[in-house]
C-alpha cells in the first residue's frame, strides 16, 4: 500500500519548521561561564612518544569504559564526532583516566549516516538539545547558526586556564564570531600556494592586481591547480581572502559593486582554467603543505620553478589555516560546562598535547613531538633524510603565520559561485550575470 504524500514529507516539514525556530528564536543558554578550573595551558608534563610509537603496543593506551566511569560514580558527558580518526580518540582515553571527575563518552558517527547525523545535531542543537560537546567533523555547519546562541562562547573560560595567544598557534582559533570563540582546536593545520614564476615573470610576488593580470593572461596553456579542481574552489582562491572583496563591499553602508574591471577579470580567470581541464595541461599552481615526515620541502618548489606566494589577504599574503575535523565546540545548553571545558583544557594543556597524531597547537609541544618523530630513527642522517629540521622550522612558520578566511563573505561567496556557473557554462553572458550578483547581493546586504 502506498504512503500519503503528506505523511511521506511530515518529516521534512517538522525539520524545516524547527530550523524557523531556531533562525528567529536563537538557541541560547543561560550557563554560566564561572567554573573550578581543573586544567591550565601549563598543567601537566609532556609525555615523550605518549603514543608509544615503534613499539608492539602503538597506539594502545589504558580505556576507561562507560561501566567503570559509572561505577566511581563520575558525571558523564557525550561528544558527538563525526571521524574515527585523529587525535581526540586518545585525548579522550587519557582525560577519562586521570580525571576523577568526568568521564567523556565519544558518540562515533559512521560513515553512512553521517549527513543524516549532522542534520539530526543541528535540529537537536537549534530546540535545547544535543549532546554537550561535539566536534567540527559532527557539526560542519556552525557556520550557518553560530550566531543564534547555539555555542558556548569560550572567551572567559580561556581567560580563566590561562590560555593565551603567544602560547599557541593562531589556527587554534577555528571558530570565532566578532569577538566571541566558539571552538577550539588542538591540532593545526596551514597549507600555502605556489605559482609558477613563468606566470609572474620571476620570483617576487607581485601585487594583487597584477597576479590577477599575470594569471588572466598568461600565454601558455595550462590548468590552475589540477584537472579535477572545481570551478567554485579557483573563485575562491581570488576572493575569499578579503572582507570588502577587494572593494566591492561596503559594509558599513550596505551596498556593493560588481560591475568593476577586477571581478570581471576573475571570472574570466576561473571560465579559462575550468575549461582547460582535462586537456593534459600542466598546471600554473601547487598546494604547499610542508608537512613533516610525508611531503615535499621548499626547496623542491624552487627547483620545480615555483615561487610561494601562499594566500592573498587584506593585510598581505599568508598560508591559510584549515579547520580540523577535531575542533571542539560546547553546546550552550550542556548541563555541565565544567566538565565540558574541563576536557577542551585538557586537550590545550601540556599533557593533553602529547597524544596528537598532527601538528599540535601549543608552541613548545610542537618542537618537542618532532623531536620524538627524530628520535625513532636510529641515526641523525636517517632521522634529517624523513624529518629534516629545516623542513619542521618551515612547516613551524607557516603554522606561526597561518590565517584563518574571514568568514562574514562566506554568505556572499555562494551567491556569485551560484550565479556565476551560468556565465562559465555558457548559458548567460559575463554582463547578465554580473547583473543578477548584484541585485542579489544588493538585496542581501540591506536584509
Amino acid at each position: 500500500m502506498k504512503k500519503c504524500p503528506c505523511i511521506i514529507r511530515i518529516d521534512i516539514f517538522i525539520s524545516s519548521i524547527l530550523l524557523l525556530v531556531m533562525f528567529f528564536c536563537g538557541c541560547s543558554s543561560k550557563n554560566s561561564t564561572e567554573v573550578s578550573v581543573y586544567y591550565t595551558s601549563e598543567t601537566g608534563e609532556y609525555i615523550h612518544n605518549a603514543l608509544k610509537l615503534s613499539t608492539d603496543d602503538a597506539y594502545e593506551l589504558p580505556v576507561e569504559t562507560l561501566e567503570q566511569a559509572e561505577e566511581k560514580g563520575k558525571i558523564i558527558l557525550s561528544l558527538a564526532d563525526g571521524g574515527s580518526s585523529g587525535a581526540i580518540r586518545f585525548m579522550v582515553d587519557s582525560f577519562n583516566c586521570e580525571n576523577e571527575k568526568y568521564h567523556i563518552e565519544r558518540n562515533v558517527y559512521a560513515n553512512e549516516e553521517l549527513n543524516e547525523k549532522r542534520e539530526k545535531l543541528k535540529i537537536e542543537l537549534a530546540t535545547g538539545k544535543g549532546p554537550d560537546l561535539m566536534t567540527y567533523s559532527a557539526m560542519p555547519y556552525v557556520y550557518e547558526i553560530m550566531d543564534k546562541g547555539c555555542f558556548v562562547d569560550l572567551v572567559p573560560l580561556m581567560k580563566q586556564s590561562e590560555i593565551t595567544d603567544d602560547l599557541y598557534f593562531p589556527s587554534y582559533k577555528a571558530i570565532t564570531y566578532k569577538d566571541f570563540v566558539y571552538g577550539l582546536s588542538p591540532s593545526g593545520t596551514a597549507v600555502g600556494r605556489a605559482i609558477s614564476k613563468d606566470v609572474i615573470g620571476g620570483k617576487e610576488i607581485p601585487s594583487y592586481e597584477v597576479f590577477v593580470d599575470a594569471v588572466l593572461n598568461y600565454s601558455k596553456d595550462a590548468v590552475f591547480i589540477n584537472d579535477t579542481q572545481k570551478s567554485e574552489k579557483i573563485l575562491e582562491y581570488f576572493l575569499e581572502g578579503s572582507e570588502n572583496l577587494w572593494g566591492m563591499i561596503d559594509w558599513e553602508n550596505g551596498v556593493c559593486d560588481f560591475h568593476g574591471e577586477l571581478f570581471s577579470k576573475i571570472l574570466d580567470i576561473v571560465k579559462r582554467y575550468s575549461e582547460a581541464r582535462n586537456k593534459g595541461y600542466k598546471p600554473i599552481a601547487k598546494n604547499v603543505w610542508l608537512t613533516p615526515g610525508s611531503d615535499s620541502r621548499i626547496e623542491q618548489y624552487e627547483k620545480d620553478g615555483f615561487v610561494i606566494v601562499n594566500f592573498w589577504f587584506d593585510d598581505g599574503n599568508f598560508p591559510m589555516n584549515t579547520i580540523s575535523n577535531e575542533t571542539l565546540m560546547i553546546n550552550a545548553n550542556t548541563q555541565n560546562i565544567e566538565g565540558a571545558w574541563a576536557f577542551i583544557s585538557y586537550c590545550l594543556s601540556e599533557r593533553g598535547q602529547s597524544y596528537n597524531i598532527g601538528s599540535p597547537v601549543k608552541k613548545s609541544v610542537y618542537d618537542l613531538i618532532f623531536e620524538d618523530y627524530r628520535a625513532l630513527y636510529d641515526s641523525e642522517k636517517e632521522a634529517d633524510k624523513f624529518y629534516p629540521r629545516s623542513q619542521i622550522e618551515d612547516y613551524k612558520h607557516k603554522l606561526e603565520t597561518g590565517k584563518y578566511v574571514p568568514y562574514k563573505i562566506n554568505p556572499i561567496i555562494n551567491i556569485i559561485e551560484e550565479e556565476a556557473g551560468a556565465y562559465w557554462s555558457g548559458s548567460k553572458s559575463k554582463e547578465d550575470v554580473i547583473d543578477i550578483i548584484q541585485n542579489r547581493v544588493s538585496v542581501f546586504l540591506k536584509e
